[in-house]
C-alpha cells in the first residue's frame, strides 16, 4: 500500500502546498509508504517530489489529490484507472475576483464545476476544516471526514528572528497585523478602516503591516483607500517574506486582526495564536471552525466597534491574558499527534473502500 499525494502545483509559501509536504512526512512516521507528485513544483522544496508526467500507477497505490483550484490538471486525475482519495482546501467563490482578477475568477468557477466531476471519481474526501467538510457533502460527497491543517510548531520554535524588522517594528508603536495574499477575499481595506478609526478616536501611535504576497490589481486600490483616508505612513506591505521573517512579524506584533470573508483554514489564525496574539476576526467561512471557543469573533464589520474592542481587550492585561490562554488550548488541536489519532481512524475506512 502506498499512498501518492498529488498537486497541480506545489509552491514556496504557499498553505496548501506546506499540507501536501506535512501530510507525506506524518505518513511516513505512522510507518506508511507515501510519496509525493506534483504537475509543478519549485526546485527549492527539495528532490522528495516528482512530476506527475512521471507517475505510473502501480497495484496498491491510494491517490490522494490535494485539491483547490480549478485547472485543467484534473482531466489527468480523472483519467487514472481507480478512484482517489481527496483532500480539500476550499475554493474561493468567484465573485470575490469580479472586476479585479479575471483569472482567479474564471480559475474559481471552473474549479467549482470540477468538483462535481471529482465527486463521481472519489472514494473517501478529507477537508481542512469542518465548514469545508459540509461544503462537501453539499455537493454530494457520500465518505467524508476532516484532517485539519498540519502545524509543526517545532519549526516555529527554533527559528531565529530578523534584526532589521525587529529594529523597525519595535519603536513604541502599536502594531497591527495581517498575514495572508493580499486578494480581494480577504478584505484587508477593512482593516485598513479598522486602522483609521483605532488612529483617529483612540491612538495615533499605531500601524498595520500587511503581511503577504499581492496582486497588483488589487494592491492599487488598496493604495488609494490609504492616501483618501491619510494614512499613507501608518500601513506596511511587506510582500512574500521568508519563514524567519514571518515569525518576526508575528513577535513584533501587539494584536492580529481578519476581516477575510472566506477562508478554508486559515493557518495564520492558529500562527497568531501560537505567538500569543489576540486574534479578533471576521466570523465567516471556516474561521470559527478553526478558532473554536477562542480569540474574539465578530458578527458584524462595524470598524469603530472593532477598533474599541481591540483597544478594551488587547490593551487590559488581565482580558488579554484570558484571551491568550484560549488560544493555546485551541492551538493544541492542530499539533501533528492530535491530528494523527484522527487519521488513523479514517485510513482504515479508506483501506476498506480502496483496497481489495
Amino acid at each position: 500500500m502506498n499512498f501518492v499525494h498529488i498537486a497541480h502545483a506545489i509552491s514556496y509559501g504557499d498553505g496548501a502546498s506546506g499540507q501536501v509536504i506535512a501530510m507525506d512526512k506524518m505518513f511516513r512516521e505512522m510507518g506508511l509508504d507515501s510519496c509525493i507528485y506534483a504537475g509543478k513544483f519549485d526546485p527549492k522544496l527539495g528532490a522528495g517530489i516528482k512530476l506527475f508526467d512521471e507517475y505510473r500507477y502501480k497495484s496498491g497505490d491510494i491517490p490522494i489529490f490535494h485539491f483547490s483550484t480549478g485547472t485543467s490538471f484534473v482531466n489527468k486525475i480523472l483519467q487514472l484507472p481507480i478512484p482517489i482519495v481527496l483532500y480539500y482546501h476550499n475554493i474561493t467563490p468567484a465573485e470575490h475576483f469580479a472586476g479585479i482578477a479575471w483569472g482567479s475568477y474564471f480559475s474559481a468557477r471552473k474549479g467549482r464545476r470540477q468538483l462535481l466531476q471529482l465527486r463521481e471519481k472519489t472514494a473517501f474526501a478529507w477537508a481542512a476544516s469542518e465548514y469545508s467538510r459540509q461544503e462537501l457533502a453539499e455537493y454530494g460527497f457520500r465518505q467524508t471526514s476532516v484532517m485539519p491543517i498540519i502545524v509543526d510548531f517545532t519549526e516555529y520554535e527554533s527559528v531565529g528572528q530578523d534584526a532589521t524588522i525587529v529594529d523597525r517594528f519595535r519603536d513604541g508603536k502599536i502594531n497591527i497585523l495581517f498575514v495572508g495574499r493580499v486578494t480581494p477575499h480577504k478584505k484587508q481595506e477593512d482593516i485598513i478602516r479598522v486602522l483609521f478609526y483605532y488612529k483617529r478616536f483612540i491612538d495615533s501611535n499605531v500601524r498595520l503591516v500587511l503581511v503577504g504576497g499581492q496582486k497588483e490589481s488589487y494592491v492599487s486600490g488598496l493604495r488609494s483607500l490609504i492616501g483618501e483616508l491619510g494614512l499613507e505612513n501608518d500601513v506596511v506591505f511587506s510582500g512574500k517574506v521568508s519563514f524567519e521573517e514571518l515569525c518576526t512579524y508575528y513577535k513584533v506584533a501587539d494584536v492580529f486582526v481578519c476581516m477575510s470573508e472566506h477562508e478554508g483554514f486559515c493557518i495564520p489564525l492558529v500562527e497568531a495564536s501560537y505567538f500569543d496574539l489576540p486574534v479578533f476576526a471576521f466570523s465567516a467561512a471556516a474561521i470559527p471552525f478553526t478558532m473554536g471557543n477562542s480569540g474574539v469573533l465578530f458578527e458584524r464589520k462595524d470598524y469603530p466597534v472593532v477598533a474599541e474592542a481591540i483597544r478594551l481587550l488587547a490593551g487590559d492585561s488581565q482580558t488579554r491574558q484570558k484571551i491568550i490562554s484560549a488560544q493555546r488550548k485551541r492551538v493544541a488541536d492542530f499539533g501533528v499527534e492530535k491530528i494523527r489519532q484522527g487519521v488513523e481512524k479514517d485510513l482504515t475506512a479508506i483501506k476498506n473502500l480502496l483496497l481489495w
